[in-house]
């Protein structure tokens, strides 16, 4: 599910068709690479893609064992990833020329063909006021 917090300047609410996150790494912080397919409530896919990489922690590796019922916290697995958007012209498109980053956290799955469930929260990032160098001009 993609829902839009309130004052952002979309308002989207769409529903999960598919969504994969692939992993790859091995003692080290896993790269990822998520991406799937939503349908916003008025008609619309949009495609959504992710990069990036999360630390592979004994938390996260009990998730995907089944050897834990306990979630992550928001923050608890520290992560980079960037997230790209498509979406056809018209409404929905400022999403295909945004730059996005996400939070996430880790569930266990309920589900023998699943190894575990991801929340994310996908945030623009917003150009703000140049910093000023603390050195001085």
């Amino acid at each position: 599910m993609l829902t839009s917090v309130p004052g952002y300047n979309l308002t989207i609410n769409a529903t999960t068709i598919h969504m994969d996150d692939f992993f790859l790494g091995s003692g080290g912080p896993w790269i990822l690479s998520p991406r799937g397919l939503l349908k916003t409530n008025d008609g619309e896919y949009i495609s959504v893609d992710g990069t990036g990489w999360a630390d592979n922690t004994n938390h996260t590796l009990s998730i995907l064992k089944n050897t834990t019922r306990v979630p992550t916290e928001w923050g608890e697995v520290q992560a980079l990833t960037t997230w790209g958007f498509k979406a056809t012209t018209g409404y929905y498109s400022p999403l295909t020329t945004a730059t996005f980053v996400a939070n996430m956290r880790w569930w266990p799955s309920d589900n023998a063909n699943t190894s575990s469930y991801i929340d994310y929260r996908i945030s623009e990032v917003i150009a703000g006021p140049i910093c000023a160098d603390p050195a001085g001009p």
